[in-house]
Order: C-alpha cells, then structure tokens, then sequence
C-alpha cells in the first residue's frame, strides 16, 4: 500500500517524517527501474551541484534552473528532437557544446531564452504523448542536512515547485513530479499557492 501511494501519479509530493524512510526512496527507484522504456527517470539528488549553483544565480532565478535542468536531462536522454528552425538554434549550441554547469547556468539566467526553454519544454511533453512516454522527474532531499534549511533551500524549493506549478498550469500531462522531501522542510518553506499541493502529497 505504502508503494502503491508513491506511484500514484497523483501524488508528486512524498513528505518524510523520519530519515530511516530513506528505504522508501530506494524502494520506488528500485521499481521503478523495472519500468519499461515508456516511462523514463529524471533524477536529481546532488545537493553540493545545487551550493555551487547558489554562487552563480540570483534568488529569483531558481524556477528558472529547474526549467532548464529539466530539459538538459531530457536532452542527455535524447528525449527531444528539435525542428529545424531558428528559434531552437542557439538553444541547440548551449546543450550540445557546453559543459553541464555552463549549460544550466546559460539556461537559467539568459533572458532572452527563457521563452524558448519553455517552449522546448512544451515539445518535450507533446514528444513524450506522441511516443506514448511518461516522463518522471525524481527530486531526493534525504542525503541533505536536514538541520540546514536556511534562504538557500527556501530559494531552491520556492523554484522547484513554482517550475511544477508552472507545468500543471501548462497542462503538460506527460510530465511527472516525484519529490522525496523531510517534513522539517516542508513546514518552513513559504511560497505562493503552497495549497496547491494540498491532496497531491502523502505523509510517512
């Protein structure tokens, strides 16, 4: 029942009281991994990325990282065939020819991308439905100091589950949303329509 409630794909929050549930993350990622190949794993659980990162984007720049690094690992995936129009062009260069840090952070600041990252992610979904794929975006807290929840993280998750808002307001249904998160967390973070996740979570 308890694994049951983390695939349902109408759960994208999974809130953890106790740092022994770390199995349940192993669990799903285990089942996960006996997926067949229309459904394709995301995963994100570098925190020490996330602190360098810190050092190079603004507070507000955040939804914006979780935009562009979604889309860097659709690519890494080959998840997403670009047309062959210039719109995509200079977005085609960064992910192809820089290196991983670069790429995200020219996706996450560059202004004049951002309309372009977003619609790439619309032709990632629309890709995915047509290719009769589910794409899983795994985000695990549980190797993360829990005693540090500070501006940093508050930053971090305030972009995150704005980016998730953002996809649901889209509409962009082939996309799904695993978030392994400490409760401690959870309880201090403060971000606009926060209720949003009311009903969409499950508690352990």
């Amino acid at each position: 029942m308890t694994l049951e409630k983390i695939l349902d794909d109408t759960n994208c929050l999974i809130r953890l009281r106790e740092k022994s549930e770390s199995r349940l993350y192993e669990l799903f990622i285990k089942q996960a991994q006996r997926w067949d190949n229309n459904q394709c794993l995301l995963v994100h659980d570098n925190y020490q990325e996330l602190q360098f990162m810190a050092q190079k984007l603004e507070s507000s720049s955040w939804e914006s990282f979780w935009r562009g690094y979604f889309l860097f690992r659709a690519y890494q995936q080959s998840l997403v065939n670009f047309p062959k129009v210039k719109k995509f062009s200079e977005l085609k260069l960064i992910l192809k020819s820089l290196s991983r840090e670069n790429a995200l952070l020219e996706l996450a600041t560059k202004l004049e991308l951002q309309l372009v990252v977003k619609d790439a992610i619309y032709l990632v979904n629309e890709q995915a439905r047509q290719n009769f794929k589910k794409l899983y975006f795994i985000y695990n807290t549980l190797g993360e100091d829990a005693l540090e929840i500070g501006a940093l993280k508050q930053q971090i998750f305030t972009g995150l589950f704005q980016f998730i808002q953002s996809c649901d307001a889209g509409r962009l249904t082939e996309i799904k949303f695993k978030i392994f998160l400490r409760e401690c967390i959870w309880n201090t973070l403060i971000f606009d329509n926060k209720s949003h996740f009311t009903g969409r979570d499950v508690i352990f």
